[in-house]
């Protein structure tokens, strides 16, 4: 549904649980709530894609290197790509917390390894502390942070 990214694939898993399970005999699809959040992420997803595509436009320009770009594609899309994961532990409800390949886990246990796992990616590459203060001092015109 979503275009190939790890955001997109967390969006995918979720979209399909919301589309089949169902709540109370209900269908999550039709929870308001739940259809409002996963938008808000599809919208956001959106976002962090046309931050990716203005860094590479700038990079393709030549000239100096767009790091204040680059970092706040950075910043944004890997704090984002924990919001999809923090969704599906919501959205699916205690049993979100059962490990992968565990019997009757929700999404087949993706939302636990992609609620653990995402934080990772705020440091790898550059922690979000280190990427703030690029933005600011090289976009903002800001002094350092620390």
């Amino acid at each position: 549904m979503f275009t190939f990214s790890p955001i997109a694939q967390r969006l995918d898993v979720l979209c399909d649980y919301v589309a089949h399970a169902t709540r109370d005999g209900k269908p999550l699809r039709h929870d308001p709530v739940v259809r409002q959040r996963i938008a808000e992420l599809a919208t956001e997803a959106e976002v962090a894609r046309v931050l990716g595509l203005a860094f590479v436009n700038k990079s393709s320009k030549g000239g100096a290197a767009p790091t204040a770009e680059a970092s706040a594609y950075k910043l944004y899309a890997t704090e984002l790509v924990q919001a999809p994961g923090s969704a599906s532990m919501d959205i699916g409800g205690p049993g979100a917390q059962l490990r992968v390949k565990t019997a009757d886990a929700p999404m087949a246990g993706r939302a636990e390894v992609d609620y653990s796992y995402t934080v990772i990616d705020t440091i790898g590459g550059g922690a979000s502390e280190i990427q703030k203060n690029i933005i600011a001092r090289r976009k903002l015109g800001l002094p350092k942070n620390f």
